[in-house]
């Protein structure tokens, strides 16, 4: 039976946490060139860093139901291979381009999901977290941050 890849996954979620926290120290820190977004707060980096994780879960165990209930339903046309073992590269140094593709792509779904209404490491949560464009925020920041991910890591 094919197995799921979790090595995958918790890579390519370490790798998207990563960005995230880079993307939350791009806001706190200023530079010649710009100076720094906002004074960062415990409560601020927390609140980011946890709907984050919350967001990048809730992604990965959608991506979970439809790897599963896609082998439900071709359970009998599955067949395992013996050889069928793959290997785990952190850093995709074989396709450069895309790489690079997919990580400015994830930083326009990340700048979208700041217009959209999505979590911001300036500011703690005080709106109403059930609201539809914060709800579609946290996804497409996540979605973003995935994307990131997957120029980073491959699987052989």
């Amino acid at each position: 039976m094919i197995q799921y890849h979790w090595k995958f996954v918790l890579a390519r979620d370490f790798f998207a946490f990563l960005a995230a926290l880079a993307w939350s120290v791009r806001s706190y820190a200023g530079t010649v060139f710009r100076p720094r977004i906002c004074n960062p707060t415990w409560t601020g980096f927390l609140s980011f860093a946890a709907l984050v994780i919350a967001t990048l879960a809730v992604i990965e165990f959608f991506g979970w139901t439809i790897w599963f209930l896609r082998r439900m339903s071709q359970r009998s046309y599955m067949r395992a291979v013996a050889g069928d073992v793959t290997f785990l590269v952190p850093v995709n140094t074989r396709n450069i381009r895309g790489s690079l593709l997919k990580f400015v792509a994830g930083l326009l779904l990340v700048v979208l999901s700041t217009f959209v209404g999505g979590p911001s490491p300036c500011e703690p949560l005080h709106r109403d977290p059930w609201s539809w464009p914060f709800l579609l925020g946290c996804l497409i920041c996540g979605l973003g941050f995935l994307t990131i991910a997957d120029g980073c890591v491959r699987e052989e």
